[in-house]
């Protein structure tokens, strides 16, 4: 035996070529535990390198580097986790850049929301490098907590309807506007469906989801998404919008921001959730 060599067809089995001073490839039972090493600059090529043992007395040193095969996003993470290329921190990293990036209408951003909040909620957390939990933190938002007590009705006496969301006003926002913000809301609605997103719990007693506009100041918020005081893990939403001007483009980033915790309380409500990047998601 003069060289050994590593044939990756499969990044998560490679095998072993052997060869005899003649070039001639040879037949023997070898052992070889692969480690893999994601390049520096190019995380679509994996390093594979290792010792191949054969009768315990012969060694070879291999290496290749192997290209990931076409996978999306979300593969290609779970892949080199799966062969060990990165660690628990280093996977939820590369999801978050995933996340802030933006996933294409292929992708469904859900798997990557749940496996960065497990993370968040479990003992690596803790042990994890400041500079990951100020990323993590930085992306958690608590919705409000608030119940429905609140006689939301008699302040806001107008509204328009469709079969998904009912859309209250005061005396401040014109029917025309409250007309094109239920207009957005369903064109929301239908792009996160698309993108694989459960739609929001509507109160008890409701059968569209409750959005209340106004045009009056709030120095504290642009918009707010309340749900249940309660310990279940899901809730109701409904959602307020202040300083509405005629739904500007501001108005729609405060209007797709604050639907997008209304989704949000249909999976977890008590853990926080991510600001902005969903919203972000559907309005691309």
């Amino acid at each position: 035996m003069d060289e050994a060599e590593i044939v990756a067809d499969s990044l998560k089995y490679p095998e072993i070529m052997l060869f005899n001073a003649d070039g001639e490839e040879v037949y023997a039972v070898y052992e070889f535990e692969p480690t893999y090493q994601v390049l520096p600059r190019n995380d679509d090529i994996v390093e594979i390198s290792g010792t191949v043992n054969l009768n315990g007395d012969i060694s070879y040193n291999v290496s290749s580097n192997v290209d990931l095969p076409e996978l999306d996003a979300i593969g290609k993470v779970e892949l080199l986790y799966d062969v060990g290329a990165i660690d628990e921190v280093e996977r939820i990293e590369k999801y978050i850049e995933i996340y802030e990036d933006g996933t294409s209408g292929s992708i469904c951003s859900t798997p990557i929301v749940g496996e960065i909040l497990e993370f968040y909620e479990s003992d690596e957390y803790q042990t994890a490098p400041a500079s990951l939990k100020i990323e993590i933190e930085n992306l958690i938002q608590t919705p409000e907590e608030l119940s429905d007590d609140e006689d939301l009705e008699a302040e806001y006496p107008n509204s328009v309807s469709n079969s998904y969301f009912t859309v209250h006003y005061d005396d401040t926002v014109t029917k025309t506007v409250a007309q094109n913000t239920l207009n957005y809301l369903s064109t929301l609605r239908n792009k996160s469906s698309s993108l694989g997103f459960n739609a929001p719990i509507n109160q008890s007693g409701y059968s569209t989801l409750q959005v209340y506009l106004t045009s009056n100041t709030n120095s504290e918020a642009n918009g707010e998404t309340y749900h249940s005081n309660d310990s279940s893990n899901t809730s109701w939403s409904y959602i307020k919008i202040y300083n509405l001007n005629g739904l500007s483009a501001q108005d729609k980033e405060t209007v797709a921001h604050e639907y997008f915790h209304a989704v949000q309380n249909a999976y977890f409500k008590q853990n926080g959730w991510f600001k902005g990047g969903c919203g972000s998601l559907v309005r691309r």
